[in-house]
């Protein structure tokens, strides 16, 4: 009769654990679904991508729950380090965010260092009161220039450049107003390979529009 009973009991427990790891497992096509929808509100958050009326500066800062913070070049990175994440935690119900300061261009060549949520918000705010939707279709050409509102500018290979070199900048400028910019003309090239000089703000507003 004990030994019935330990059987029993055994049992009870290898049922329990078997249950429990699953429920705190995803699949490969859960965490992709996951990766997905995450760096989907992302692009929303800052009103970047398809539908957006922001270019993200690259690199971006993804804060995991546990407080770490990590680095990533582009948002296929973001999507792949997310996924993984997600295979890794599956019963966490936080979900990794993500972590400012961040850089944006602005559809009129500017370029802003958003420090926080609350100002991300008023960003998109004002941007879809002003614009609606915008679908980017194309990318810069590097080198670029920044211009600066001292006067000074500042030639840059990539987007990486202009992150430390608008961040730099706002480091010693915390009061100023005005802010830097990319000076034109620029290079642009669509998604079809194809490329155009653009030689002010409202050519690179007309680009976007034919976006749509």
């Amino acid at each position: 009769m004990t030994s019935n009973w330990f059987k029993y009991t055994m049992y009870l427990i290898f049922f329990a654990f078997i249950l429990t790891s699953c429920e705190n497992s995803v699949s490969l096509e859960e965490a992709e679904e996951y990766a997905d929808n995450t760096t989907s509100k992302l692009a929303i958050e800052t009103r970047s991508g398809q539908g957006g009326c922001f270019e993200l500066i690259f690199p971006v800062d993804i804060e995991y729950p546990d407080g770490a913070v990590e680095s990533y070049d582009t948002k296929e990175e973001i999507r792949e380090a997310i996924k993984d994440w997600r295979l890794e935690n599956p019963g966490n119900a936080q979900k990794p965010s993500l972590s400012f300061p961040v850089e944006l261009l602005t559809q009129d060549g500017e370029l802003v260092t958003v420090e926080d949520r609350k100002e991300l918000r008023s960003f998109v705010r004002e941007c879809r009161k002003e614009n609606g939707h915008i679908k980017p279709c194309f990318r810069l050409i590097y080198p670029i220039t920044i211009l600066f509102p001292d006067g000074t500018s500042e030639v840059v290979e990539g987007r990486r450049a202009v992150k430390k070199a608008v961040r730099a900048w706002k480091v010693e400028n915390p009061d100023a107003t005005e802010r830097p910019s990319i000076e034109f003309p620029i290079t642009i090239q669509f998604d079809d390979g194809s490329t155009q000089e653009i030689s002010s703000k409202e050519e690179l507003l007309e680009a976007k529009d034919l976006c749509e």
